[in-house]
């Protein structure tokens, strides 16, 4: 579900209205809940938003006379029942809920209506990490299959990658394939804005073998929120038009394509830019699928986003887990949430690739459909 507007258009303010009225009639409908539909962070969606989202439902539960701990109801009555609050930003019924559930020790499990909320105020840490770090650990095993294993400690070594996109998925899939994985992210084309007509720039390493800056790149990402500016000696940077950018990645010498930016960019007109012998699909839907039908043909394999992106999501569940049955004071570290995440990924990626098997006329994303349909009848 979601609202059809444009959030740039509006103040913090009527955002925070309008997350407050759409998530009043999910609540007061009974369609949200932990144990019932839990929405996570999508676009133009962030932690704050979401806390927003789950204030109103604490104030609905409260009109309903959900909560019966003595303490905290008397906590909510104090702060009255206004379902339209004077500050929509505001989220003081989170606040009083919080700090409940941290002088009594409770498990605060109506936390775990919405994911993605700040760390110390339930949400999970390696949330903001979570899809890019998903997306490398099923490329890494799909490197293991596919390239055969490079090395324990380096298990990409050698192998050249080519990414579209810098923004949270794209920059952490970045940083974890060359900082863990060895590999070398050999061109990257991203938005940088400020051009009218070349908004886009494509990043080249000078020396392909070595790749790019990942590191100092991320840096410098984080610091400026855009790589606009970006500049280093061994780097070529290329300001481009959208069709300049998106053609030079699709046509990158490399071994593997990662599209992390948006839907729909390769299609049935462009596919045969592609060099690459593989795609892991990091955003929703880039390819289309008559494009795939022509990459498959082609003997290319598209690794897609219902399993390759899903990273974001696993930790989602991972922070409802410990928002029903934990304490606030005892949520895992987050080297705990990392190691749990990369059980669930391999594990996914283990059962798609038995589903495929050796059988080259079923894709790798018919394979992961396999598996969903399955688990879905075994749970009938």
């Amino acid at each position: 579900g979601g609202v059809k507007m444009d959030p740039r258009l509006l103040s913090s303010k009527e955002k925070a209205k309008v997350a407050r009225a759409y998530f009043m009639g999910l609540s007061r409908d009974g369609l949200v809940g932990p144990k019932i539909d839990v929405p996570a962070p999508d676009v133009n969606t962030n932690a704050q938003i979401m806390e927003i989202m789950l204030d109103q439902h604490l104030i609905e539960l409260h009109r309903k006379g959900h909560f019966e701990d003595p303490e905290l109801a008397r906590s909510f009555a104090k702060l009255g029942d206004d379902p339209r609050p004077k500050d929509p930003e505001g989220t003081p019924y989170v606040d009083a809920y919080i700090d409940w559930a941290k002088r009594n020790n409770a498990v605060a499990d109506q936390l775990g209506t919405v994911t993605g909320k700040v760390v110390g105020r339930g949400g999970s840490k390696g949330r903001t990490e979570a899809t890019g770090l998903g997306v490398y650990y099923v490329a890494r095993e799909f490197v293991k299959k596919r390239f055969g294993k490079f090395g324990v400690n380096s298990p990409m070594k050698g192998l050249k990658v080519a990414m579209q996109g810098f923004g949270n998925v794209g920059s952490h899939a970045a940083k974890y394939f060359h900082e863990s994985g060895g590999a070398s992210v050999a061109r990257l084309v991203d938005y940088v804005g400020g051009s009218k007509t070349k908004p886009f720039a494509i990043f080249d390493a000078i020396d392909a073998d070595k790749g790019l800056p990942i590191s100092e790149m991320f840096a410098y990402h984080n610091a400026n929120k855009s790589l606009n500016g970006f500049s280093h000696p061994n780097v070529k940077v290329t300001q481009a038009t959208d069709s300049e950018a998106l053609n030079s990645f699709l046509a990158a010498d490399v071994d593997m394509l990662v599209p992390a930016a948006l839907g729909n960019q390769i299609t049935k007109d462009n596919q045969h830019l592609v060099k690459a012998k593989a795609i892991i699909e990091a955003a929703n839907n880039p390819t289309s699928p008559s494009a795939e039908a022509a990459l498959v043909a082609r003997q290319i394999d598209v690794v897609p986003d219902i399993l390759a992106n899903s990273g974001g999501v696993t930790v989602s569940y991972l922070e409802l887990l410990q928002n029903t049955t934990m304490p606030l004071n005892e949520f895992w570290s987050e080297a705990k949430v990392f190691e749990k995440l990369d059980e669930i990924m391999t594990k996914a990626f283990e059962d798609v690739q038995k589903a495929k098997g050796d059988n080259d006329n079923l894709s790798w994303r018919n394979a992961a459909q396999v598996v969903s349909l399955k688990k879905f009848a075994e749970a009938q």
